[in-house]
């Protein structure tokens, strides 16, 4: 492939060509001509041997992780390469290239330099993939890019994909990783009241399910396993212990905002943030995302210092696009229905009055509602501020019967009827400090009263 600087010097030599040819000048003014044609003879060459011998193989060695925030959120998703140059010549400052594929078809391309392979040499390295925003995507392409020193031609070598091993990389939201434990105090589940991070010792035997990443292998059903022709792990229901719930609420027209002030991605932020922290502190943690397509995820320990894979996943696919009524939704789940919690986690931005029907629903089951009320208006006008240096216009959440404006004082208002049903509830908004701060304002105020009370009195939502 010829670039756009080979281009422009072939077309200057052919330049001074006809200048010589028309003024008909002396030989030695075409010497310019020739140097420019020996040169591009030299660097062809050199590109068409940049990439003989050279191989490469690519596998996926880390697929989940958690996005980034502008925090330090872990290890990200990796690549393994695994280079080999076969040739006679030193192979230098050749290009990989990745293309990922998202959800939505978008491609995003990664680059990385290879600054140095020398001959008959071997190397193996893991390549971090930085950036990448929350959702699932498909390793489409990888290829070799060669060169020669003065960029004037480029070769490309696609590599073949390993499908044995799979393609797909699942990003989850950001994580806050706070100093305080979920067994703190402000409503959160008491310490005497953890459970520990093993199941089986003093529960009853519920049922078997499908072995998921981080469960403990001695609660493997070998019998079931062997039946089925897949792993199933054994379920057992908790007896005199308490556990928690975090239920996200993702009801269409709660989406607004976009970049690091989005509603979705803070709300979703939010309940990896809670989830992580709960099981951390020991305490089991059901996960339940009541969008268009309701799952309800069992947690029951941190595999290592990550969320369990398939809660992960069940984060990374969120799309806030439930038209049904939250009540609605939560009976389609009667595995939620049917347990009893100590503590229910409702991460929302919505204005709607069935957030505040759900609050009284789960007090009168005997849970205690602890409710993130994320308020969508603050993000619309630190987005409009930041990124236009102007005000917003004012959106609006359609529930169906009516027309809610999504404004500071409609929250304040759907902030005040979640009080009244007996539920504590923190305002997440977005002010002059980093979305960070503010995230980790909300997650630190829902486990402490004294400081829900200051930030409800000091805070001052822009």
């Amino acid at each position: 492939m010829i670039t756009q600087r080979a281009a422009l010097l072939g077309f200057v030599a052919f330049c001074f060509y006809l200048i010589a040819v028309v003024n008909v000048l002396e030989s030695y003014f075409y010497a310019l001509t020739w140097a420019a044609i020996g040169i591009f003879g030299a660097s062809l060459g050199t590109t068409l041997l940049s990439l003989i011998g050279l191989s490469c193989k690519i596998e996926i060695k880390r697929s989940r992780s958690a996005a980034s925030l502008g925090i330090d959120s872990g290890v990200g998703p990796q690549i393994s390469v695994a280079l080999s140059n076969q040739g006679t010549l030193n192979k230098t400052g050749t290009l990989l290239d990745i293309r990922l594929k998202d959800s939505r078809n978008m491609m995003s391309t990664h680059r990385f330099v290879i600054e140095a392979v020398p001959s008959g040499a071997s190397i193996e390295s893991d390549l971090p993939l930085h950036s990448l925003k929350r959702g699932i995507y498909t390793l489409h392409e990888a290829k070799l890019v060669g060169s020669d020193v003065l960029g004037l031609f480029r070769i490309q070598k696609r590599l073949p994909l390993n499908t044995n091993v799979g393609l797909n990389i699942i990003v989850g939201p950001a994580i806050l990783r706070t100093d305080r434990a979920a067994g703190g105090s402000g409503g959160a589940i008491p310490a005497s009241s953890k459970r520990a991070l093993q199941s089986g010792h003093g529960d009853e035997l519920r049922g078997t399910r499908p072995y998921s990443p981080g469960d403990d292998l001695r609660h493997v059903h070998w019998k079931s396993s062997a039946r089925i022709g897949e792993l199933v792990v054994k379920e057992f229901e908790q007896t005199g212990r308490q556990a928690a719930l975090v239920v996200w609420d993702g009801a269409k027209n709660t989406n607004w905002g976009s970049g690091d002030y989005n509603s979705t991605e803070w709300s979703l932020i939010l309940c990896a943030s809670l989830c992580r922290s709960l099981l951390s502190g020991g305490t089991s943690c059901d996960f339940v995302r009541l969008d268009s397509s309701p799952k309800f995820i069992e947690s029951r320990s941190l595999v290592g210092s990550d969320l369990p894979g398939h809660l992960n996943d069940a984060l990374a696919e969120a799309a806030a696009q439930r038209q049904k009524s939250l009540d609605a939704a939560i009976f389609e789940l009667p595995m939620m229905t049917k347990r009893h919690y100590s503590t229910v986690y409702l991460v929302t931005a919505s204005l709607s009055h069935d957030v505040v029907q759900a609050a009284r629903y789960w007090r009168g089951r005997g849970a205690m509602p602890m409710i993130l009320l994320v308020d969508a208006a603050s993000l619309l006008v630190q987005r409009a501020e930041k990124r236009f240096g102007r005000p917003a216009r004012t959106r609006v959440q359609n529930t169906g019967n009516q027309n809610i404006a999504v404004t500071a004082e409609n929250y304040e208002s759907q902030l005040a009827s979640l009080r009244e049903t007996g539920a504590q509830v923190v305002l997440v908004g977005a002010t002059d400090a980093s979305p960070v701060l503010d995230l980790q304002a909300g997650l630190l105020g829902i486990f402490d009263p004294h400081s829900v009370a200051m930030r409800q009195t000091d805070r001052t939502t822009v």
